[in-house]
């Protein structure tokens, strides 16, 4: 096999399914940033220009260049939730890795990020950015994906938690 990924069926939360931590780890996670990300993932700004320049935008912050690599304080997390809620959601987050990962498969057609196969469910909503899931129904869905990323190269390993 050419990766492995282990994937949480989380059936407190729907049957949820996250790739590589479960619910609480995800938690710890989305408040585990720095500004580096805030800046780059969240807000847009490119960070590879001279010092100078970098320095300019980081005041506008507060902070110096020094710091771009702490974690966010409370008051930044608060500040800018929604982006990194938004960033979390679509791009970095466990639910959004586990549904990158089956859409690359080409497992299951979908209509508007939308589709289910085998008990497997992909969703992908719009509301206040977008919000990628992916829900595993039982241990014979499961049984089905795992298969299927074998068959690709994939060792996935499912627990249901």
């Amino acid at each position: 096999m050419d990766q492995s990924v282990k994937v949480y069926v989380n059936k407190e939360y729907e049957c949820e399914a996250t790739e590589g931590m479960d619910y609480d780890e995800m938690a710890i996670a989305f408040t585990d940033i720095t500004w580096r990300q805030l800046l780059a993932d969240c807000l847009d700004f490119e960070l590879s220009g001279k010092d100078a320049d970098l320095e300019d935008v980081l005041e506008d912050f507060g902070i110096s260049l020094s710091e771009l690599d702490d974690k966010l304080p409370d008051w930044a997390m608060d500040r800018w939730f929604t982006e990194i809620e938004m960033r979390f959601e679509d791009t970095s987050g466990a639910s959004a890795k586990l549904y990158n990962r089956i859409v690359s498969m080409d497992l299951i057609e979908l209509v508007d990020g939308c589709g289910s196969d085998h008990g497997v469910t992909l969703s992908r909503q719009s509301g206040n950015g977008i919000r990628k899931c992916v829900q595993i129904e039982d241990e014979k869905s499961a049984a089905w994906l795992s298969l299927q990323a074998g068959a690709r190269g994939i060792h996935m390993e499912i627990v249901f938690v």
